[in-house]
């Protein structure tokens, strides 16, 4: 009697060691089967004693066949907690696993709850996937479970494996993905009937599992062990720990579900407790906050606590700092991550302590773990450092040599697109060459895969960076994305700016001469201008396109109008930009009127367009820029309109009224004014053939002419329907750093000499000043003199001396000038249009510190 007291004892100790707690308060259970023999206590009694894991895994080995439901969850237990090699640990548990599908098959009354959720636990510590059957009896069982039973049951089902040895080489038929669902869901259902005997453990387990196997249609689990969670039983109680904070903030923002109370009760938590915090711990709920700010469905972290959402990061960002010499390389990245994106409209919510943050990760984490990163965790610490506008060199070195070494299959076409955007944005000093190179393959490779936003940060990406060096163009890139299927569907759901971007990248390297190169037409892009046109035109009919966007598809294809002529929508933009005039910068006003203009043989309302942006340019002249000026000027001479308001306007706004008697107006720098006086008044430098221009003639496609910087000067005749647009412009000079500009449309010679980029004064031979006159000899190919009237002999005198001192230093710069000169199609000054905005949250981030193994 004495030995089957002891028996029991012993069976009743082993029934509780399952457990994976050892806090969880006494219960009564029915036993796992009925009539349990003598036998079954001696092989209990033999399992849970200490003894070697060879001999454990030969005692399972010969004796499987004779346990019980208590045998085998002992021998699970002990397996999963041995010291034992996979192979080894697998085979036994094999054996065991089969015997259990046969029990479960045979007598499925005779598992209880316990017995099922300890089962199940037992299977995911031995890293193998829990058997079919169990999972099945899971679901059926979740509705008597108890609180630690459902808990333990819902992480076993979310963190046992699925890969291809997770039936242990094939010894049982692992639970397939709809049976693994059902029972989650079952768990989740049971838990919210339940949710006010949970524990901050329990809850913070079950929304974990649920977020971990991405369970989907529970979000009434959610919200109801959200308010357990942020209630006083367990917030109030100050019972919460950081694993269970930093699992249940993980599981709520993961599943992108609203909770924000719950998340000012986190936001407390971490400014308070930060300091106790793991590294991993630190990531994870810096992730988290971050994640569920930006949440489409709810508030962010606390939306409505700014000063504690404030608390809690700077918490986060002082801890960080301390433990950055412990970080992982995945915690690096997603901590540097959460701090970038947590910003709003720039700013950070902690910025102080993120600058502290950034220079310690740039001191101890990068240069010990960037070389390291993957390709996911490469893009995500480059965008982080990029956005924050960190400038640290030899950081942004190792971070591109790392992502250089990354095997080309290895990257998603995110992080492509991700890492590319953040080298071309960062002003470190560092120049990404090699970086670019080495993953032109993985571009190519990955063209086809790349969603709309990725076409356009990754070819935006490789346009920025060669308008900042001398590299070759990346023709591989954008031959690839052009010759990629269904890259007009994809189009078509691109976002505005990505459509801009698209068109901005092939005008910006492969525009020239107002169409496509020859390398343009080899690779193909003009389809891929049709498919940006074809898509960008009902955006632009509904008004979606911001000022910038606007412009920037203007001016792009005009650049390309030869190749990609687009009547549509250019007509479209030009409606768009017409209607909201005022809404537009003075930069974009000038880029869409040129657009415009050169396009106004095929764009039937051109001239409206130019025409009404000039008048609204004309009531805020003041605010435009002299390149702004010309730009709208030159638009409005090719359109016609040579008595526009705007000539006299930018006079106003570029040269102050002088007394009636003053002998001159002030040297000028370089604007437009009209001849609105008898005395001589001063016009910006603009072409001839731009001023000129017949509207049907000059450039392919019936080309209106292009600015200045795109076309050589040439000596053409005024056009006779031009006639009058010359003669109500009789008298103008300019003297710039470039050259000298006049023209007279009756007996006497007309004669253009440009600024900048045509060096003008390589034509200039002489100056003879004659009274009121002065006489300017060219060199060929015009071999003629220039005359220009001045209202005195000493207004022709000054005029003269300041035109032979312009002379004099412009000849000692120019040959460089000409050899440095920009290679852009843009108006002076603008800038690529915006970059692609932040990627979104790495797709699979860490799993939170400390489960429930």
């Amino acid at each position: 009697m004495a030995a089957m007291a002891k028996a029991a004892l012993l069976f009743i100790a082993t029934i509780h060691a399952f457990a994976p707690h050892i806090n969880t308060p006494v219960k009564k259970h029915a036993p796992l089967f009925a009539k349990p023999t003598e036998v079954h206590y001696a092989l209990n009694a033999e399992l849970s004693k200490e003894q070697s894991p060879a001999k454990l895994v030969a005692l399972v080995e010969e004796r499987s066949q004779d346990f019980n439901g208590v045998n085998m969850a002992t021998a699970l237990r002990r397996l999963a907690t041995a010291p034992l090699g996979r192979q080894p640990r697998a085979r036994a548990a094999g054996l065991v696993a089969a015997r259990l599908e046969t029990s479960l098959a045979e007598r499925p009354d005779d598992f209880d709850a316990r017995s099922v959720a300890t089962a199940c636990w037992a299977f995911a510590k031995l890293g193998l996937g829990v058997p079919g059957a169990l999972a099945r009896a899971a679901a059926g069982l979740a509705a008597r479970m108890e609180p630690r039973e459902l808990a333990t049951t819902a992480w076993a089902l979310a963190t046992a494996a699925r890969d291809a040895d997770a039936a242990a080489d094939g010894g049982y038929a692992a639970a397939a993905a709809g049976e693994t669902e059902a029972a989650l869901k079952a768990a989740a259902d049971g838990a919210t009937r339940r949710a006010k005997a949970l524990s901050g453990r329990d809850a913070s387990t079950v929304v974990f599992a649920l977020a971990t196997a991405k369970v989907q249609g529970r979000s009434d689990c959610y919200a109801a062990l959200a308010r357990r969670l942020g209630g006083p039983a367990v917030a109030g109680a100050g019972s919460w720990n950081g694993q269970d904070v930093a699992n249940a903030a993980w599981a709520y923002a993961s599943a992108r579900e609203p909770a924000p109370r719950l998340f000012g009760a986190f936001s407390a938590f971490a400014a308070a407790n930060a300091s106790r915090l793991s590294p991993q711990g630190v990531a994870t709920l810096a992730w988290a906050f971050a994640t569920q700010r930006r949440c489409p469905r709810g508030t962010g972290v606390a939306g409505d606590r700014p000063s504690q959402d404030a608390a809690a990061f700077s918490a986060l960002a002082a801890r960080g700092a301390a433990v950055s010499r412990e970080l992982d390389a995945r915690s690096l990245a997603l901590l540097s991550w959460a701090f970038a994106a947590s910003r709003r409209g720039g700013r950070s919510l902690a910025p102080l302590c993120e600058d502290t943050l950034f220079e310690a990760l740039e001191a101890h984490a990068i240069p010990r773990l960037a070389r390291g990163l993957g390709a996911r965790d490469s893009a995500a610490l480059a965008w982080s450092m990029a956005t924050v506008g960190r400038a640290c060199r030899p950081a942004f070195e190792a971070v591109a040599a790392g992502a250089a070494r990354v095997p080309a299959a290895q990257w998603s076409p995110q992080a492509l697109a991700n890492v590319l955007w953040a080298f071309a944005t960062q002003r470190s000093g560092y120049g990404p060459g090699r970086l670019f190179d080495a993953l032109e393959d993985a571009v190519v490779a990955k063209a086809d895969a790349l969603a709309s936003r990725d076409v356009a940060t990754v070819l935006w990406a490789y346009a920025a960076r060669r308008r900042l060096s001398e590299a070759p163009r990346p023709d591989a890139v954008f031959g690839a994305v052009a010759r990629s299927p269904g890259l007009a569907a994809r189009l078509r759901g691109a976002s505005p700016q990505s459509l801009a971007n698209v068109a901005w990248a092939v005008a910006a390297l492969y525009a020239d001469g107002g169409g496509l190169d020859d390398a343009g037409r080899a690779l193909g892009l003009d389809a891929v201008l049709a498919a940006v046109a074809d898509a960008a035109v009902p955006v632009a009919r509904a008004g979606r396109f911001e000022a910038r966007q606007l412009a920037t598809l203007a001016r792009a294809f005009a650049a390309v109008r030869a190749d990609a002529p687009e009547p549509t929508l250019l007509g479209a933009l030009g409606r768009a930009a017409a209607a909201d005039a005022r809404a537009l910068s003075p930069l974009d006003a000038a880029m869409v009127a040129d657009a415009a203009s050169r396009c106004r043989a095929f764009v039937g309302n051109a001239d409206a367009v130019v025409a009404a942006l000039a008048d609204d340019a004309a009531d805020r002249a003041a605010t435009f820029g002299a390149q702004e000026r010309e730009d709208l000027c030159r638009a409005l001479a090719v359109c016609g309109f040579a008595d526009h308001a705007l000539f006299g306007a930018a006079a106003e706004a570029v040269f102050p009224r002088v007394a009636d008697d003053a002998k001159l107006l002030p040297v000028p720098t370089t604007a437009y004014a009209a001849n609105d006086t008898d005395r001589v008044t001063v016009l910006e430098v603009v072409p001839y053939d731009a001023m000129f221009l017949a509207p049907l003639g000059g450039g392919p496609g019936g080309d209106a002419g292009a600015p200045r910087r795109d076309d050589p000067i040439r000596e053409l005749d005024v056009p006779p329907q031009n006639a009058d647009v010359a003669s109500l412009h009789r008298r103008f000079v300019a003297i710039s750093q470039g050259g000298l500009s006049t023209f007279r449309c009756d007996e006497h010679d007309i004669a253009i000499l440009e600024t900048r980029k045509d060096l003008p004064f390589e034509y200039v031979e002489s100056m003879v000043l004659d009274g009121r006159r002065f006489e300017v000899r060219r060199l060929k190919p015009w071999r003629h003199a220039v005359t220009f009237y001045c209202e005195s002999d000493d207004a022709a005198r000054l005029w003269a001396d300041a035109f032979q001192s312009r002379l004099d230093a412009f000849r000692a710069k120019a040959r460089s000038q000409l050899r440095s000169a920009p290679d852009d199609f843009a108006v002076e000054g603008d800038e690529p249009p915006r970059p692609p905005g932040a990627p979104e949250a790495a797709v699979s981030p860490p799993k939170p510190p400390g489960t429930l193994a």
